[in-house]
């Protein structure tokens, strides 16, 4: 019997959130199904064609964090 896999798990293979075995399967089964390959070809061209956008945070926002995570941590530890 054929698995059937979802949307959402084509998009985790695509950013590399799936485990080995799961990968691995997923793949074979691309492989052999030209529907889910046709699915899973066209997420990667639509996932590549998206901009690519870095974030950086304000260095006094990292600051403030590092500093409520010492300070909990202390207390934590208390």
């Amino acid at each position: 019997m054929a698995k059937s896999y979802t949307t959402t798990t084509l998009i985790k293979l695509l950013y590399n959130e799936l485990g080995i075995f799961s990968k691995l399967e997923i793949e074979d089964a691309i492989e052999n199904d030209t529907s889910l390959a046709e699915e899973y070809n066209m997420l990667k061209a639509s996932i590549s064609s998206l901009p690519k956008v870095k974030f950086f945070p304000k260095v006094q926002s990292v600051e403030n964090i590092l500093v409520f995570s010492r300070l909990n941590s202390m207390n934590a530890t208390c």
